[in-house]
């Protein structure tokens, strides 16, 4: 049975909706490391840090569908325990983040046309696999990079926060090289996230480009059939009239 998008939206579901539905559960999962073990420690506070940092893109998703909606009242109506469960450092609202992804299961369930709908949308895929990609790369560079730099009485990296500000410059191939890991794990993390930086923002730049000249192309093709339509339109008027012009002789 074919279920129609809430009024709330455009559409039922896309693919940014997904990916948020993902980084939900990494807070989620998060949020149970930090509950395990010493919580005064900088593990735990690098993973406050990376609650904060997700919770900030979810918001900015959120605000960003409230503000496309054309139905803002139904669109808050809809999402408002979205906005409450990504209220970074509150861990009561944490459970409710398991609504987020429920709702996005559930779409997908009711609505059988969801991922043809996703896939109708490739820049905001590219756009969306991005947003994940570079998350993840920061998450995971900065839980390894804690465990292994910060008991290194060499390293350079003073606390967590650190770390989440050089996988942030590294992944995004800026490197201010105030932070040089000294551990050979460190420097291995190091390369790795380079690598990850040029590989993600390069295929996303490669890809928009691509989306904008096959657009270009599009439209060049549109112009040329309109002309080619005015053309035929006026080779039928000048037909018509030596026709006329025939009968009247």
């Amino acid at each position: 049975m074919h279920v129609p998008p809430h009024p709330g939206n455009h559409r039922a579901i896309g693919a940014m909706d997904v990916a948020m539905a993902f980084l939900s559960l990494l807070l989620v999962l998060g949020g149970l490391v930090s509950l395990t073990g010493d919580r005064d420690n900088e593990f735990h506070r690098a993973v406050l840090g990376l609650d904060t940092l997700i919770c900030s893109v979810l918001l900015l998703h959120w605000f960003w569908g409230l503000f496309t909606a054309p139905h803002k009242r139904s669109y808050l109506k809809e999402r408002w325990i979205d906005v409450i469960a990504s209220i970074p450092m509150l861990e009561v609202t944490r459970p409710l983040r398991l609504l987020q992804i429920w709702r996005v299961i559930s779409v997908f369930r009711r609505h059988h046309r969801a991922l043809e709908e996703i896939q109708d949308e490739p820049l905001e895929i590219t756009l969306a696999l991005a947003v994940l990609g570079v998350l993840l790369a920061i998450t995971a560079s900065t839980l390894v990079m804690v465990l292994v730099e910060i008991p290194d009485p060499n390293s350079p990296f003073e606390d967590a926060a650190d770390i989440i500000w050089w996988s942030v410059v590294t992944l995004s191939t800026v490197g201010y090289g105030d932070y040089v890991p000294t551990s050979m794990a460190g420097r291995a993390v190091a390369s790795i996230v380079i690598l990850a930086g040029v590989s993600v923002f390069g295929a996303f730049t490669a890809y928009v480009t691509s989306l904008m000249m096959s657009a270009s192309r599009n439209a060049h093709e549109r112009e040329l059939l309109t002309r080619l339509e005015r053309l035929e339109r006026s080779q039928k008027q000048i037909l018509e009239e030596l026709r006329r012009l025939g009968r009247n002789k």
